[in-house]
């Protein structure tokens, strides 16, 4: 099986849904799985894995020129299912981002299962 996995925060990052996101991937690669991760383009995040899986920190901002080029390597890779890792206010100041509902139509009108992992949903 092929997929996706879209997560703003993984490791060298520290923070739970890096170390979710890590080891999901990890696991799932494990199982015989081929896994992309596409993550944030900061220096921290660790490029290569010892679990052969693929680690794309190319995403900058998130917004709709990052969705268009999540859109490129999902046309490229064909992927059974895209796992976005959600946590509010992570991937936008406002909350919810946009680009990223735009990503889920974009995926919809594909027929690509889109699975959404909510972290954190409670602000206090």
């Amino acid at each position: 099986m092929k997929l996706i996995i879209i997560t703003a925060d993984f490791p060298n990052i520290f923070g739970g849904v890096s170390d979710y996101s890590f080891h999901i991937s990890t696991t799932l690669a494990k199982l015989g799985n081929e896994v992309i991760v596409i993550t944030s383009n900061n220096k921290d995040v660790i490029r290569s894995s010892n679990y052969n899986i693929e680690v794309m920190p190319i995403i900058n901002n998130w917004g709709y020129q990052d969705v268009k080029n999540i859109n490129n390597i999902i046309k490229d890779y064909k992927p059974d299912f895209v796992s976005l890792q959600y946590v509010p206010y992570m991937y936008s100041p406002s909350g919810l981002p946009f680009s990223l509902a735009y990503l889920a139509f974009i995926l919809w009108l594909k027929n690509i299962l889109l699975i959404t992992t909510f972290h954190e949903v409670a602000r206090k």
